[in-house]
């Protein structure tokens, strides 16, 4: 049984990215999904994995990390393409400088080229290893990369919570992406509890459950505004 639950574990929660993927690729549109949510997995993830070197949390989860890591890649490049290919103006150009550039930071995420997202990324997995292994043997500083890593991921449902409200609308997110978020939300809080992992974890996830259901509203009222219009 435990075997079963540490696959769901790992594999769940990358279904409603998958779910996402596919509907952004067949609409050839991102509509109203907000690449933050990305970048929040990435940086989050990355950090978990490192918090993994410190204290030694149930191997499942480092796996989802590695695995998540890999498919917040995969969709990101996606919506780049389509964003892409649905800009008016075709002759424009993808490069900001680099990392040394201000014109780069001053579109941080905002790129069009995946090479800027992998260097941004490379840049903080650098930096944050280093930190891991000058304070690997030093309790607080684990606890507080853990801690980190919870609050980047607690906020995960907040760019696309705002981005609905601001919009007034939900187009284009995948109804697999929200209910595998709230399922997988609420599945890994118990996991967590069940499994006596670290407290960062549990508040994380019972964080991003109140917002899945917030958002869950948004839809639902998005929705009947359309119906009525």
């Amino acid at each position: 049984m435990d075997s079963l639950v540490d696959i769901l574990m790992v594999f769940g929660p990358v279904y409603g990215y998958y779910s996402q993927y596919s509907k952004i690729k067949t609409e050839q549109s991102i509509g109203n999904f907000s690449i933050d949510v990305c970048a929040i997995l990435l940086f989050a993830n990355i950090l978990r994995v490192l918090f993994w070197f410190g204290e030694r949390y149930e191997t499942p989860l480092l796996f989802q990390s590695l695995l998540m890591i890999v498919t917040q890649f995969i969709l990101l490049a996606q919506c780049i393409k389509v964003s892409n290919q649905n800009k008016a103006n075709k002759s424009i150009e993808y490069r900001d400088g680099g990392l040394a550039s201000a014109k780069f930071w001053n579109k941080f995420w905002r790129w069009q080229d995946i090479r800027s997202y992998v260097e941004s990324v490379i840049t903080f997995t650098v930096f944050f290893t280093l930190v891991t292994l000058m304070f690997v043997h030093n309790y607080a500083a684990v606890q507080i990369i853990g801690m980190i890593s919870a609050m980047i991921e607690a906020t995960l449902g907040f760019p696309q919570m705002i981005k609905n409200y601001q919009n007034q609308n939900a187009s284009g997110i995948s109804y697999g992406l929200i209910g595998s978020w709230f399922l997988g939300d609420f599945s890994k809080t118990i996991y967590f509890i069940y499994k006596s992992a670290p407290l960062q974890f549990t508040m994380c996830g019972v964080i991003q459950l109140t917002v899945d259901i917030l958002i869950i509203l948004q839809m639902k009222v998005y929705k009947s505004e359309e119906l009525v219009k």
